[in-house]
């Protein structure tokens, strides 16, 4: 079964939730979906863009186009990331995009189910046992939470965490800092605006191996700063997991 029909196999009745929730395709405004979809049809669904191999052994960027030999992308090569590789699941392009940002920023918690089933289609099981002991969603500032209402990272870490059977700790690392959004800033300009942004909680179990998690990885600069508090805390392997990359050249 792939991952598509997956989805759309956990789709049943949605009497109850007309009133509340969408009628129609939330993307197209076709095809009547159901909320397993988050709202979002099989047409839609399928213009996804997964994020395939051969990746970049240490950011997860495709390495289409690179010499067939090249086991890290020019981004990386010399750069000394926190974080010791990090894996994402499709591109943020086209309807993934638009579905993360109207979750985030335009309430649209209907996307929610489809985002997190995602999330776990794409990563349950695929890392292996690997002794991981814990998952930490990349925390957001204390004002963003309250003027969102959720944490993004956190939703897809339970998600996966209840999938997995792990534990997910919110309890490492704070942000400190209420950053600029990335999204408007340069490469450079990313890596300064997340510097400091995250300090380590002193804890007395603290995990030597987790997973972060986040939605949506640009530069690494976010992952690599919250990576860098979480090592302060004596965290010895960390690996990332994003449901989207964004600024790749794939074709939808």
């Amino acid at each position: 079964m792939t991952m598509l029909s997956s989805i759309v196999g956990q789709c049943g009745q949605t009497v109850g939730l007309n009133l509340p929730y969408p009628s129609v395709c939330q993307l197209c405004y076709g095809d009547a979906p159901c909320a397993a979809n988050g709202f979002v049809c099989l047409v839609c669904l399928g213009r996804l863009l997964p994020v395939r191999p051969p990746v970049c052994g240490h950011c997860g960027s495709p390495l289409e186009g690179m010499p067939p030999d090249s086991l890290l992308c020019a981004h990386c090569s010399g750069r000394l990331w926190q974080f010791d590789f990090a894996l994402s699941g499709w591109a943020a392009a086209g309807v993934l995009r638009e579905v993360i940002h109207r979750y985030k920023y335009e309430g649209g918690m209907w996307f929610e189910n489809l985002l997190a089933g995602l999330f776990v289609r794409r990563f349950l099981g695929a890392l292996g046992m690997g002794n991981w002991e814990a998952i930490v969603p990349v925390p957001l500032h204390q004002r963003r939470h309250r003027e969102r209402g959720f944490n993004q990272a956190e939703v897809l870490a339970r998600a996966i965490g209840m999938a997995e059977g792990m534990r997910v700790r919110r309890d490492l690392v704070n942000r400190v800092r209420d950053t600029d959004t990335q999204s408007r800033l340069s490469r450079q300009e990313r890596l300064e605006n997340v510097r400091h942004a995250f300090a380590p909680v002193p804890r007395a179990d603290v995990p030597e191996q987790v997973l972060l998690v986040d939605d949506v990885m640009t530069t690494g600069a976010t992952a690599s700063a919250c990576s860098e508090a979480l090592r302060a805390l004596g965290v010895k392997r960390i690996g990332v997991l994003t449901l989207a990359r964004a600024g790749l050249s794939m074709e939808n």
